[in-house]
Parts: structure tokens; sequence; C-alpha cells
């Protein structure tokens, strides 16, 4: 017989460790996607030649890797 309680802890203490992982990492793609919107402005006023890439780059930043993405049909 698994003793459950005993486990609960355990499970509790896994569960608060991935959720602030997943918040401290949302909080980086934020930040991210800020800064380059940010830099995109000042590159578009600028009148940067980057500006044009900047939508590609973000795009690709945010994207799944390949070994993520389901094969394609």
């Amino acid at each position: 017989m698994i003793p459950i309680w005993e486990a609960v802890p355990n499970f509790v203490r896994l569960g608060e460790q991935g959720a602030l992982a997943a918040v401290v990492l949302w909080g980086i793609a934020c930040a991210g996607g800020a800064a380059i919107d940010n830099f995109a402005e000042g590159a578009r006023a600028h009148r940067l030649q980057i500006a044009a890439f900047l939508p590609l780059i973000k795009k690709q930043l945010a994207a799944k890797p390949a070994s993520i993405q389901p094969p394609a049909e």
C-alpha cells in the first residue's frame, strides 16, 4: 500500500516549483517581447533598415523548436 499522505507535501512542493518556473519564464518572454517592440519603434523612427526584419525576428524567437512541433503531413 502506498502511503499517500506522506507523498502529498512532496507533490505540493514540486507543483510550487513548477508554477514559479512558469511565471518567471513567462515574465522573461514578456520583457523580451516588450524590448523588441521598443527597439522596433526606435528603428522605425530613425528609419533603420533592420526595422523591416524585426517582426520576423520576434516571430522566430516565439516559435516552437522543430523537435517539439508535430511532423508535417
